[in-house]
Parts: C-alpha cells; sequence; structure tokens
C-alpha cells in the first residue's frame, strides 16, 4: 500500500456495514434539495417579474415554481429524518461516515474500512482525502468476506 510521506501509517478494519445509505450521503443529498429549492425560487421570482404584464403566463410560471418548491420542501423534511434516523443507527454501531462526530470511528462511506479511530482529532482535509485513498487500496487487496 502506497502511503504519503506526511501521512502516518494507519492500521485499517473494516465495520459492520449499516443498512441502506451512510448519514454523510443523505446530508449531500440533502444540501442537493436544499440547493434545487434555492433555484426554484429564484425563477419563480424571475418568472414572476418577467411575465407580470402577461397575466396568465406569470400565474402558471407562480404555481408550477410553487408547486415544485412545496416537493422539494416534503423531500428536505423527509430527509431531514431519514438522516437523523441513519446517524442514530451508525452512532448505536459505533461507525459514523460524517467527519464531525468525534466519539465514534470514523468510516470511508463506500467501504466500510475505518479512517479514523474513536477519539482521534477529526481529519485535516489533506489526511481525510490520503485516508480515502488509501483505505480504498486496502479494501482492494483485502475484500470483504
Amino acid at each position: 500500500m502506497e502511503t504519503n510521506a506526511e501521512v502516518p501509517p494507519f492500521d485499517f478494519r473494516r465495520v459492520a456495514r449499516i443498512k441502506g445509505p451512510s448519514a454523510a450521503l443523505m446530508g449531500n443529498i440533502l444540501l442537493t434539495i436544499f440547493l434545487l429549492m434555492v433555484v426554484s425560487t429564484i425563477v419563480l421570482l424571475v418568472l414572476i417579474v418577467v411575465d407580470a404584464p402577461a397575466a396568465p403566463a406569470g400565474v402558471i410560471a407562480f404555481f408550477v415554481c410553487l408547486y415544485t418548491w412545496g416537493a422539494l420542501g416534503g423531500l428536505l423534511i423527509a430527509s431531514v429524518l431519514l438522516i437523523f434516523l441513519q446517524a442514530g443507527r451508525e452512532a448505536r454501531r459505533g461507525g459514523y461516515a460524517a467527519r464531525y462526530v468525534q466519539n465514534c470511528v470514523q468510516i470511508e462511506p463506500r467501504t466500510g474500512v475505518v479512517i479514523r479511530e474513536a477519539g482521534d482529532p477529526p481529519l485535516t482535509p489533506e489526511m481525510y482525502k490520503a485516508r480515502i485513498r488509501d483505505a480504498r487500496a486496502w479494501a482492494k487487496v483485502n475484500p470483504s468476506r
């Protein structure tokens, strides 16, 4: 396994995978939904201002964007609830894919390989990238049973 000179070696191991996507992945999905809500709101405001003289087109644009915003809002609420449920499962199992939880081991979400032990300080962005790279290489050499 190739390691970077500034990244100390790490004793990789696997933890039992939790069914479903990780809370970290769900957080990324939540962020995407939020950004879609912001974009749809901007589109709504622009269409209302631009199409104000043409009342039927403006009304249609308003209700289409309002419906989209409502649907995305529902997805946003559902995503938050699912993240809390999955984060609780991950914390009870002792492995967590998110970077900011210090009292649980941090795992690489794709392979389930531990990249930081519980209680260790959070990884710097450079060390995180290096550990992810090394963990994936380790997982290729040591496939799960």
